[in-house]
């Protein structure tokens, strides 16, 4: 591209918008944010303000109207990504994405396809890709530190969504989807990139908490929010899932693989910046920790033995180091193909159809079958 300045829009304003994808767009040499897009006229004008952006409209195709956008960052209601992506796309606009893409692989498959059809770089924001110890363990896995990958365990818990808290948008089946689409797609993300393609699933799901306040009101809870499933991943590797936010505590986010040479162990919560490493050859007699390599870790700090440095380290990540929407601008703008595309974001989405159709049907289902609505 040329040297002039890419023009942004971003559509969506909530608290990951304006802590995460605004300052980036901002803080990027070469990118111009240049309208917002919100529902709420009070939201809309509090960032307009906060920003220094006097563009705002309530109606987002208003804002993919303007004829001088060359890219739109969405981060909105997960049931409102596929249309606006869509009309984003007929644009011809770059769009980055807030994930999951889609609610089902059928729209998940139309963006994909659209955006290599038209030659549009996209990106679904599938953070854990960024955190430096999750890109050393895919290296560490393309070296062959693993070997042959015969088990894969995923656990992740979190506590946001336990009984007794607020009505929240993401425990809704039309507009969130529930813990699998709002945590269970992260995981599917990170262990299609880390040990390839899944198969096949077999799943079972829960909604544990039916109801929820929301003010005066006490609303049903209409999707799941504890999920667990068996997966057969196309290198013969089983893999065995569970997530859930009904947990008590803080989070958890641990990745395991092992394999004929050896086993790594992913510990990831990048929110608080507690993020480990641990592998074991095969002959060794425990796991050690692995040091990333200061390439990988990039400016970062290593150094987060206080509430205090882990915030530090976070927000460096968020804003200091390359990733998502900062990674997203770069890529435009060299022509390079930015990951995790539309394409990877449909391979996530298919992997979730397959549980939901796993368990709504009692039996296994391949990766590939297409959830009806």
């Amino acid at each position: 591209m040329s040297k002039q300045k890419l023009r942004i829009g971003v559509i969506g304003v909530g608290s990951w918008a304006d802590r995460v994808q605004i300052p980036q767009v901002l803080s990027h040499p070469q990118a111009e944010l240049v309208a917002l897009s919100a529902r709420t006229p009070e939201k809309l004008r509090a960032a307009g303000e906060q920003f220094g952006v006097s563009a705002l409209y309530q109606d987002y195709e208003q804002l993919l109207a303007r004829d001088d956008l060359d890219a739109v960052c969405i981060s909105t209601t997960h049931s409102a990504h596929y249309p606006m992506a869509r009309a984003a796309l007929e644009r011809g606009l770059h769009v980055f994405c807030e994930k999951p893409l889609g609610m089902n692989s059928v729209q998940t498959g139309e963006l994909a396809a659209m955006a290599e059809a038209k030659g549009l770089k996209t990106m679904v924001a599938f953070t854990n890709r960024w955190v430096p110890e999750a890109i050393y363990a895919r290296r560490l896995v393309e070296e062959g530190y693993v070997g042959e990958a015969f088990h894969y365990n995923v656990c992740q818990l979190a506590g946001y969504g336990r009984p007794g808290g607020e009505w929240m948008w993401r425990a809704d089946a039309e507009l969130g989807g529930g813990v699998l689409y709002d945590l269970g797609c992260h995981n599917i993300d990170l262990a299609l990139w880390l040990n390839g393609p899944i198969s096949a699933v077999c799943a079972l799901r829960r909604n544990t908490v039916p109801t929820r306040r929301r003010g005066d009101e006490v609303l049903p809870t209409t999707a799941a929010d504890t999920d667990a499933f068996v997966a057969e991943f196309a290198n013969g590797c089983q893999g065995i899932f569970h997530i859930s936010w009904t947990s008590p505590g803080g989070r958890i986010m641990r990745h395991e693989l092992a394999g004929r040479d050896g086993l790594l162990s992913l510990h990831l919560y990048h929110d608080e910046w507690d993020n480990h490493l641990h592998g074991c050859r095969a002959g060794e007699s425990e796991l050690q920790a692995l040091n990333v390599p200061d390439e990988i870790q990039g400016s970062i700090p290593r150094a987060v033995s206080t509430a205090e440095e882990r915030h530090t380290a976070h927000e460096v990540f968020l804003q200091g180091y390359p990733s998502l929407v900062r990674a997203f601008i770069d890529c435009i703008i060299n022509d390079t193909g930015p990951f995790p595309s539309f394409a990877d974001g449909h391979a996530t989405q298919q992997v979730m159809d397959a549980v939901v159709i796993s368990d709504r049907e009692r039996r296994w289902a391949e990766v590939g079958e297409v959830l009806e609505a």
